[in-house]
């Protein structure tokens, strides 16, 4: 995680902020119930989403890093400090390394798959 905002509030630390377990398995969960595929890891949650060189992205998906993002780290902090529960649920649109991108209605299948999933998991919680 490389985040500003974060690094300001704790300078002295590398605070890697995280979802709330419970509501991770929940999810998880709802997905095998769903019969929709997921995967659970690491992602990479940074202040620049593009940059010119793929070499720490290269880097990073051999060590098992799923996507690269840029709002779940400050969600997951403002949980933290207000004490409440977040989970970051992402569908990759584009791919950094080989450039592939989905198309409108793989988008709109595969969002609404994620967005179904988040409101299934909510009414169950």
């Amino acid at each position: 995680t490389s985040s500003a905002i974060i690094n300001n509030e704790f300078p002295h630390y590398s605070l890697p902020p995280i979802s709330n377990f419970d509501l991770l398995k929940a999810t998880y969960t709802q997905a095998e119930k769903m019969n929709i595929p997921v995967k659970v890891g690491n992602v990479v949650s940074d202040d620049l989403f593009y940059k010119d060189s793929t070499k720490e992205i290269f880097k990073l998906a051999d060590r098992g890093v799923l996507c690269v993002e840029m709002e779940t780290a400050i969600i997951y902090q403002l949980a933290s400090k207000f004490n409440i529960k977040a989970l970051g649920i992402m569908t990759v649109s584009d791919h950094l390394l080989t450039g592939e991108e989905t198309t409108a209605e793989e988008r709109e299948k595969t969002f609404n798959q994620m967005i179904e999933l988040a409101l299934e998991t909510a009414i169950q919680a």
